[in-house]
């Protein structure tokens, strides 16, 4: 797409990337229901992760219309992980 991702401050670093996959690959929501299986009872679990995948799916939803309707290309794992985005093409 000629999309590039630079940081102010220099490299983009492992914990940025971490931040931004957290929301563009559903890993906070895989973490915490790994977590959450070995923690509570079914029932309860099952509830929770509930609420984790609706979650995970709004803030996907919010991070597309983000990126589409701002002029930077910024999503919500962009704002986060203070990364600027620019379009070689």
């Amino acid at each position: 797409m000629g999309l590039n991702y630079y940081k102010k401050s220099g490299e983009i670093s492992l914990d940025d990337l971490l931040v931004r996959s957290m929301v563009t690959c559903g890993l906070l929501y895989l973490l915490a229901s790994l977590v959450l299986i070995y923690a509570l009872p079914s029932v309860l679990y099952f509830a929770i992760n509930i609420f984790f995948a609706i979650l995970q799916i709004s803030l996907a939803i919010i991070s597309i219309f983000m990126v589409i309707y701002r002029k930077d290309n910024r999503g919500l794992q962009d704002m986060w992980s203070k990364v600027i985005v620019v379009n070689e093409k």
